[in-house]
């Protein structure tokens, strides 16, 4: 989902739903996704013995968009 998926849930443009995430978080939400899906890989390494290349793209880390508006 976009950001701007996630604005309009909360009734926000995605400029102030930006301002008010990092406020309350103290990241962006593009950076709060990107940790997650690091915690994820992460915990999938240790559990399991998938190889790297297939848990990137569990976590969608292959081809992902870094500009801080793509955040699935």
């Amino acid at each position: 989902m976009r950001v701007a998926g996630f604005a309009e849930v909360v009734h926000l443009s995605p400029r102030q739903f930006n301002r008010e995430f990092s406020v309350e978080t103290g990241q962006s939400p593009a950076k709060a996704v990107e940790h997650l899906r690091v915690e994820v890989a992460r915990m999938q390494l240790e559990d399991s013995r998938h190889p790297v290349d297939v848990i990137a793209r569990e976590v969608d880390f292959a081809g992902t968009s870094r500009n801080g508006e793509l955040i699935q």
